[in-house]
């Protein structure tokens, strides 16, 4: 969002701009809010700050801890929000069509995901772990698209005390599946991954937020 929003701005004015049916040219110009969100209750007063600076269209949130509590004042901000949260449910409360989702919805993700496990790389044994709330849609997407294709997950461990990840990568130890599949915080993911290398766990580790 940082550096590809002005990147964008730059290739339209290199070419031909933003030029509206009566002819008329526009240059974009970039809006900041005054104080930039750090957390998920920072966005109502984001998005007053950049409406109050007249801006046409909004850029964000970039995941979906920022968008999905905040969907209604999303939806109600009167100009098109652009955003790169994946969720399923990201425009079920957008009465007003004001959200757009810029990246594939996490359906997608999940099924290209269980595809190439079970296809293409021929496994069977999955254990799942997830370590947060917004997970949770993501986790059982996958989980339903692993049943569709007559597989259950052989160990499914949803904790969101992340002081349990030693133990909870000493379970999986024990049932050695062929994949594990991973949803969290980054330093949860390289604590597990870190505890499970550790136990010389030879299987494919698997975290979907690396991207």
């Amino acid at each position: 969002g940082d550096l590809g929003v002005p990147l964008a701005v730059d290739q339209i004015h290199r070419t031909v701009g933003i030029t509206v049916p009566d002819g008329t040219l526009y240059r974009l110009q970039i809006a900041y809010p005054q104080n930039p969100p750090v957390a998920a209750e920072d966005i109502p007063a984001t998005l007053q700050s950049l409406t109050a600076q007249g801006v046409i269209a909004i850029v964000g949130p970039t995941n979906n801890d920022f968008a999905l509590p905040n969907l209604e004042p999303l939806a109600r901000v009167g100009v098109p929000v652009l955003t790169l949260a994946t969720s399923d449910t990201l425009t079920d409360v957008d009465v007003t069509n004001n959200i757009m989702r810029m990246r594939a919805a996490e359906r997608y993700y999940s099924t290209a995901l269980a595809d190439y496990l079970l296809n293409d790389l021929g496994l069977t044994d999955i254990a799942l772990i997830q370590t947060d709330v917004p997970s949770t849609e993501a986790l059982l997407i996958f989980e339903q698209v692993l049943i569709n294709n007559s597989r259950s997950p052989v160990m499914k461990i949803q904790q969101l005390d992340s002081t349990q990840i030693a133990q909870n990568a000493a379970d999986i130890l024990q049932v050695s599946p062929d994949a594990i599949v991973m949803w969290g915080p980054p330093e949860d993911a390289a604590t597990l991954i870190q505890t499970l290398r550790a136990g010389n766990y030879p299987g494919v580790i698997v975290y979907r937020d690396i991207i």
